[in-house]
């Protein structure tokens, strides 16, 4: 089997990788001010050694079978943490998202964050793509709209790699290759994406979370060991990003440049070969 230098970058949908516990949202109320379009989701949050959290609101309009209203227009996303703290409010303003609609069956779902350990990718649309340099392999640019995620700030180094991968085989898990760095603070390379999904399972499996890849459709046996396509429960666990979901983040909210920041790079931006 190919190897290749495989930079792992994970995300997280719903929880993600934390030293201490999680932000939690609880005690969630809604409410649509009289004669406007604006939407105040106020709910309670407690949180531990944290000091800044953000928060990604998901809108469902069939009563939570499914949050994928392409809502992105609120306030208060944002929150210098105190502990605990009651009645906090988030604004959506729903004209903006969801003109001349209307139902009695609307659920929010907010997820909590500190954001010192995984950067938070925003939902939204961007342009997928691009006719920068001639690459049929890059059009046609075309629109696709993201969900909100987290993704990890690095790539995963050698030492949280090993940590993982330790625990993983003797926990039931198999790998075709052990990962390897140039130091344990460098990224893990020589990893096929097999072993790399086997891992994000492991590393869920590790901090008590559910994982994201399974061998059946019915997402009951865990992946685990061979090598399969596998189905994914895209609202668990850590995973690896989707083209898109890279590509987006990748990006860094710009569109049709280069690099996240134009069209130039130097050695200050990035360690490359040049």
């Amino acid at each position: 089997m190919k190897l290749s230098v495989f930079w792992l970058v994970l995300i997280l949908i719903i929880a993600r990788f934390q030293l201490h516990a999680d932000p939690v949202v609880t005690n969630i109320r809604v409410a649509q001010r009289p004669g406007t379009t604006l939407v105040d989701i106020t709910y309670d949050l407690s949180t531990t050694n944290i000091e800044e959290v953000d928060l990604s609101v998901s809108v469902s309009t069939n009563g939570g079978s499914s949050y994928d209203l392409p809502a992105t227009n609120f306030t208060g996303l944002h929150v210098i943490s105190t502990g605990t703290s009651a009645n906090n409010v988030i604004v959506w303003n729903m004209g903006a998202d969801w003109t001349n609609q209307f139902s009695t069956n609307v659920w929010f779902r907010i997820i909590a964050t500190d954001r010192s350990l995984m950067a938070l990718i925003p939902p939204g649309s961007f342009s997928m793509g691009d006719a920068l340099d001639g690459d049929a392999g890059a059009l046609p640019v075309h629109t696709v709209y993201v969900s909100a995620f987290y993704m990890d700030r690095y790539d995963v180094t050698k030492a949280l790699w090993d940590s993982v991968y330790q625990w993983a085989i003797t926990n039931g898990y198999s790998f075709n290759n052990p990962g390897s760095g140039k130091a344990a603070n460098h990224p893990v390379q020589t990893v096929s994406w097999y072993d790399a999904v086997k891992w994000c399972n492991a590393r869920s499996e590790k901090e008590g979370r559910v994982p994201a890849y399974y061998t059946d459709a019915g997402l009951s046996a865990r992946y685990r060991t061979g090598q399969v396509a596998p189905y994914v429960n895209w609202s668990s666990g850590y995973r690896l990003p989707t083209e898109a979901e890279w590509e987006k983040a990748a990006r860094g909210g710009l569109s049709g440049k280069r690099f996240p920041w134009g069209d130039t790079i130097t050695h200050s931006q990035a360690n490359y070969y040049s």
